[in-house]
């Protein structure tokens, strides 16, 4: 029974080894192939090289095993143990820390437990060491570095890489002919990469709208503008009554790209839009408005690995009736039953093989509102974006947790503001132009 035993024990050290090996060879195969950044791919050759040193432990084990072992070759089994007990350590801390359960939890969980056995079981070994200390000391140092440069490259490089998007809007002019019955108007739309990192733009959205005159002699008084604060007014105006729906939604629409597309933003490049907006005339505005928002994901945290661009579904209701093409869900907080909503989805793959193995599938979806301005506000239509696993509806996100997600994907929004011209001011530079 004992030589039973003896002989299980020893098939158990050597699959153990046998397993960390091959851990090391598909995350390092992974990341030399196809990690997101360079720092990442040489974390990949760090794997690999690790890999040979199992590899070589593994052969160590069957000297040992065998009775013909000198001190070095017990000293690289012991290295071997100590790698699989440091790697799972890792693997499991970074999972439970930010991953979100998968099933690959228990394989972590289960080398570590072998990986203390084995330490116990082949404690022997740990006698052949010469300078036992200095060994142990040296362990330390290279997990303190391996730590250390997991931080820096998924952290701190990051960190100080910014994405950043600049997006501005301009309205160039109006014109009206004499005789027509309407107003044309052009603007103009700018989104620029001036950060350091590529991106991902997800989706564009502008807006133009239009404000009636709402002029009125007396003054206002303190109550009347804190009831335009509770109505969504955010510039309180002293002689302007703007009631509820006062602003009217004459266009909006993407402009970063043709549809089916995701268009990439590297450093330094920019795309620039030019849009016609017209109305009746006699529809008498005072005051045009413009925004524009861009959202973006960044190419060094995530790769969308689906057809994102052509993901397209919508939703509306007309006359109590659903009308949809293969209808999304959206959270009640991004929109209500009644709005016509489009969204876009892709699932993600992570910067690197170890988040990606650490983390349950996660997708990026991009929500298209297209409702109405609400209130005296002149916003209407939005874009929101969400990361997240799959089967869930998220809850309505804090600030503190919309930062984790900037941080962890890269995932931003680029509001150009907003801007007001007088439509009498650009009838009059046209015409004196003319």
């Amino acid at each position: 029974m004992s030589s039973v035993k003896s002989l299980a024990c020893r098939a158990a050290l050597l699959a153990g080894l046998f397993a960390t090996a091959v851990e090391l060879m598909l995350f390092g195969a992974e990341d030399v192939s196809s990690a997101l950044t360079f720092a990442g791919r040489m974390t990949g050759v760090v794997f690999l090289a690790a890999m040979v040193l199992e590899s070589a432990a593994l052969f160590a084990a069957v000297a040992v095993l065998s009775g013909g072992a000198s001190r070095h070759i017990s000293t690289l089994l012991g290295i071997g143990i100590l790698v699989s007990l440091v790697l799972n350590l890792v693997l499991l801390t970074v999972q439970l820390a930010d991953g979100g359960y998968t099933h690959h939890v228990w394989i972590w969980g289960l080398m570590i437990l072998w990986a203390l056995w084995a330490l116990w079981w082949e404690w022997d070994v740990w006698r052949g060491v010469s300078r036992p200390r200095g060994f142990a000391a040296g362990v330390v140092v290279t997990a303190m570095v391996a730590i250390g440069n997991f931080g820096y490259t998924q952290v701190y490089q990051p960190y100080v890489s910014t994405a950043l998007l600049s997006t501005t809007v301009e309205i160039l002019g109006a014109t009206h002919e004499p005789g027509e019955d309407k107003v044309v108007v052009a603007v103009r739309l700018r989104t620029k990469n001036t950060g350091k990192v590529g991106v991902f733009v997800l989706g564009s959205l502008y807006q133009v709208s239009g404000r009636k005159p709402h002029f009125v002699k007396k003054d206002r008084t303190e109550r009347d503008l804190f009831e335009d604060w509770g109505d969504r007014q955010r510039d309180l105006l002293r002689h302007t009554d703007v009631p509820k729906k006062g602003y009217q939604l004459l266009a909006q629409g993407q402009f970063t790209g043709r549809a089916g597309l995701v268009v990439v933003l590297e450093p330094g490049s920019e795309i620039v839009a030019e849009r016609i907006v017209e109305f009746p005339y006699g529809a008498k505005y005072d005051v045009l408005g413009i925004t524009a928002n861009v959202v973006s994901l960044r190419r060094d945290r995530a790769k969308l690995t689906d057809n994102y661009g052509t993901s397209g579904r919508r939703l509306w209701v007309a006359n109590d009736t659903h009308h949809h093409y293969n209808p999304p869900s959206p959270p009640t907080w991004i929109a209500q039953p009644s709005e016509i909503t489009y969204r876009f989805r892709s699932r993600i793959k992570h910067s690197n093989s170890l988040l990606e193995h650490t983390r349950p599938p996660h997708y990026v979806t991009l929500w298209w509102v297209g409702r109405e301005p609400l209130g005296e506000s002149p916003f209407g239509p939005e874009l929101t974006a969400i990361v997240g696993p799959e089967g869930t509806e998220p809850p309505e996100q804090t600030a503190s947790e919309l930062r984790q997600m900037t941080d962890a994907y890269g995932l931003s929004n680029a509001p150009s503001g907003y801007m007001q011209k007088s439509l009498a001011d650009l009838l009059r530079a046209t015409s004196k132009k003319d």
